[in-house]
């Protein structure tokens, strides 16, 4: 029996997506103008596809895993979410900042320790909201860098996608819910497709900072 019918359904829903537009977006990456920024567009599908699927094992069969495997996949969400938030930053980093710029290691460097701590805090601390914390950090960054390049082709769509992206983390953290059958994570997962679609429209038209 699944236990969450309707949150395994949204998430493995959420997974596919995701891996179908990294699976999309991969031979554009082959652009010289964008290889960088798109190659690391497709690690984020990848990893939120992964956090998904290992999200939809954990509440649709919660009541039926060994301790081991329950700890394993609430872990394994987390871990994929500061995956997916590292690799974020490292694309707006490589749009932002030019790889020759004094900068450009020294943020390098503060992401990957970000990552570190986030990933140690996971183990001690198995909360859905510190990988809300760590992926939505990198969402305002990419608000942040995409508002200061607002005429790029790329900036308006991955703007609305950190909009939709704030709405959806409310109702998850707000617990709004349509009904008892249908929870908050459900909707959220379903409001987080658009966003996910709007992060795609936009990682199509990225470009390496010069």
């Amino acid at each position: 029996m699944i236990q969450e019918f309707w949150t395994f359904v949204t998430d493995v829903v959420l997974a596919l997506v995701s891996w179908s537009f990294a699976w999309r977006l991969a031979p554009r990456s082959r652009s010289a103008a964008s290889a960088t920024t798109m190659r690391l567009w497709v690690i984020v599908f990848i990893a939120i596809g992964l956090a998904a699927i290992q999200g939809a094992l954990y509440h649709g069969f919660k009541d039926s895993l060994p301790p081991s495997l329950y700890f394993g996949f609430r872990v394994g969400t987390l871990w994929s979410l500061s995956l997916t938030a590292y690799a974020l930053g490292l694309a707006l980093l490589s749009f932002g900042v030019p790889r020759r710029h004094a900068l450009y290691k020294t943020i390098q460097g503060l992401l990957l320790l970000k990552a570190i701590v986030f990933l140690v805090l996971a183990v001690l601390r198995t909360e859905f909201v510190l990988g809300i914390m760590d992926y939505g950090s990198s969402f305002i960054l990419a608000f942040v860098v995409h508002l200061g390049k607002i005429r790029h082709p790329a900036s308006r769509w991955i703007l609305s996608g950190v909009a939709v992206s704030i709405v959806a983390a409310i109702i998850q953290q707000a617990k709004i819910s349509p009904s008892p059958e249908f929870n908050s994570n459900d909707l959220y997962h379903v409001v987080q497709l658009i966003g996910l679609y709007l992060f795609y429209k936009g990682a199509c038209r990225v470009s390496d900072a010069a």
